[in-house]
């Protein structure tokens, strides 16, 4: 009391720097110190893990719930369970004076004598009990959200894998019919050309076939002289 922040940040770093060497029940003073830290870490866990679990529902003052809060003994409904957690996490963890107030303003609880009745260690005991179990709940969620979205992409790489294959068989048929469609123009190219062969050759040899036998000019024998003037002597 009465230290500045800036004196506090001097006393820890000379503790902790010299602390070990010069004070002789350094581990006696040590042990409360690691206490204290171990309570802040466990409380801020737990308000961190309170306000997930808020979070998690669109209306949480009427439908807050998890699993893993049970009634105690009777005196706690489930719905109250939650109303203290959802107070737990709006007023601040240790605030058990505040949460015990606010909850007397709740008309889901203005019949339970019991619950109205508790004063606030008691309420902040209960609160603080939840708390620890809205961590176990929400790790739970947690791990299921996990679980499921491994599941979605172990789906989406077994769909990819599957379109994969698909889209190679797809390829194949499609690699097969183009080669198929290769050999047939390959085919009709080849047809094509024989036929203008065929074509070709029938115009090269036909001029053959209509001279065939009529023998050339200079093997023609040459004609008769003409008359020459008179009658023709007639053979007896």
């Amino acid at each position: 009391p009465g230290k500045t922040a800036e004196e506090v940040r001097a006393y820890h770093k000379a503790f902790w720097a010299k602390g070990p060497s010069h004070l002789p029940d350094f581990q006696r003073i040590l042990k409360p110190i690691e206490k204290t830290e171990r309570k802040q870490a466990e409380v801020h866990r737990i308000s961190v893990a309170a306000a997930a679990l808020f979070r998690c529902f669109s209306n949480p003052w009427e439908d807050l719930y998890f699993a893993y809060a049970k009634p105690s003994k009777g005196e706690f409904t489930a719905q109250e369970d939650g109303l203290l957690l959802c107070l737990g996490h709006t007023c601040g963890f240790g605030n058990w004076d505040k949460v015990r107030l606010e909850l007397h303003r709740l008309p889901q609880v203005k019949l339970d004598m019991y619950v109205l009745g508790l004063s606030a260690p008691e309420l902040g005991r209960r609160v603080e009990h939840i708390m620890r179990l809205a961590e176990k709940e929400v790790a739970e969620r947690q791990k299921k959200s996990s679980e499921a979205t491994q599941r979605m992409r172990e789906t989406q790489s077994a769909s990819l894998v599957q379109l994969k294959n698909q889209k190679a068989r797809l390829q194949t048929v499609l690699d097969e019919t183009a080669r198929k469609r290769r050999r047939v123009a390959e085919v009709q190219a080849k047809r094509a050309r024989l036929n203008s062969l065929d074509r070709t050759a029938l115009f090269e040899v036909r001029p053959q076939y209509l001279t065939q036998g009529i023998p050339k000019a200079s093997e023609r024998p040459p004609p008769p002289p003409p008359h020459q003037g008179g009658k023709a002597t007639m053979l007896n």
